[in-house]
């Protein structure tokens, strides 16, 4: 008897049985979309919060860089500043290496005389103190 009711109705049965793995497909659609839906969701929440992340990356880089160039300006000037003053001390030190120069040989000069409180000092050696 099973077996008449399959051939005679085989092709009702055919379309039942298709229409519930239908049903079954679209219930199962219906539930990947709303988990689709909700990745999309989370995407565009993900890819917003990383544009203000790159935003600030890029507002950030732009003040490094701008303290960069302000740094090396700055490297650059004390550089100019130690050569200009190098050749400033170079100067100072033959100055320095003059008026040594001269004080020795103003100690030679005195060591020369004797030593009298009363006694004015020589005329070359008042000249040679003039402009120290």
């Amino acid at each position: 008897m099973t077996l008449a009711l399959l051939s005679r109705y085989w092709r009702e049965l055919g379309l039942a049985f298709l229409a519930v793995i239908i049903c079954g497909m679209v219930l199962l659609d219906a539930r990947h979309a709303s988990q689709r839906d909700k990745a999309r969701a989370e995407l565009a929440a993900e890819q917003a919060r990383h544009a203000v992340t790159r935003q600030s990356v890029e507002t950030l880089t732009a003040a490094l860089d701008v303290k960069n160039r302000e740094s090396e300006a700055r490297a650059k000037a004390y550089e100019e500043s130690k050569a200009a003053n190098a050749k400033a001390i170079a100067e100072l030190d033959q100055r320095y290496k003059a008026t040594a120069s001269r004080v020795e040989a103003l100690r030679a000069m005195a060591k020369q005389f004797p030593a009298n409180p009363a006694c004015r000092a020589p005329a070359a050696l008042l000249a040679q103190l003039e402009g120290l």
